[in-house]
């Protein structure tokens, strides 16, 4: 088996790299800024997480809608077939989500990082440095299949603001901007911290509508 840290790899850089040599890697897509096989992983990754969320949401869904079908009287509806659509729905609406603020990521990150560099290679870097999110969603869907949803949440929530795969990502964008883009120590930093700030955001505005809830 070829290790995968051989010079030939790095012909075409291989997703791993990112956690073991990044400013290798992030060298290497100066000559070779290939984006799929990262831009796949997040997808395969991310994909799951609204079906998870639709089915474990369905039998709470399937209650609540039972007991208000009965109070208000309409015993001949059924509350299993409109839970399902409505986990459906859900589930739909978190993966545009989803899709959503990372294309907004990466819209802030080629703003903020300049458009002297082509499309291509601001894609490829975004697209490696944003590799630990692949990373959180696998290790959250098991977690949400064992413990439900509303706990992962929970455990999650303890995590928004200083969660530590939005942090790697954005030192892996830092390191990006320097070593593929090239760009000086503070446009790295504005680029950097400045692409994963909406997360951060959005973090804090969960809390304070959790807390005034």
């Amino acid at each position: 088996m070829r290790p995968v840290d051989s010079a030939e790899t790095m012909d075409r850089p291989h997703p791993l790299l990112v956690f073991s040599r990044p400013r290798d890697l992030f060298a290497a897509l100066r000559d070779n800024p290939e984006s799929r096989l990262p831009l796949r992983i997040l997808a395969v990754s991310l994909a799951p997480l609204p079906v998870l969320f639709a089915g474990v949401s369905y039998p709470e869904m399937e209650a609540a809608i039972s007991e208000s079908l009965t109070s208000a009287g309409e015993l001949t509806s059924s509350p299993g077939q409109l839970a399902f659509v409505l986990s459906l729905v859900l589930g739909g609406g978190s993966l545009l989500a989803i899709a959503l603020f990372l294309l907004i990521s990466f819209s802030i990150f080629r703003l903020l990082s300049g458009f002297g560099h082509p499309l291509r290679l601001h894609l490829a870097m975004w697209a490696y440095a944003m590799l630990p999110v692949a990373l959180k969603s696998a290790l959250v869907a098991p977690a949400v299949v064992l413990f439900g949803m509303e706990r992962t949440a929970n455990g999650l929530g303890a995590l928004s603001l200083f969660d530590p795969f939005m942090l790697a990502s954005s030192a892996f964008l830092y390191v990006g901007c320097r070593e593929t883009l090239r760009l000086g120590r503070g446009r790295s930093i504005l680029a950097s911290f400045g692409t994963v700030a909406m997360f951060f955001a959005a973090a804090v505005a969960q809390i304070a509508l959790a807390g005034s809830s």
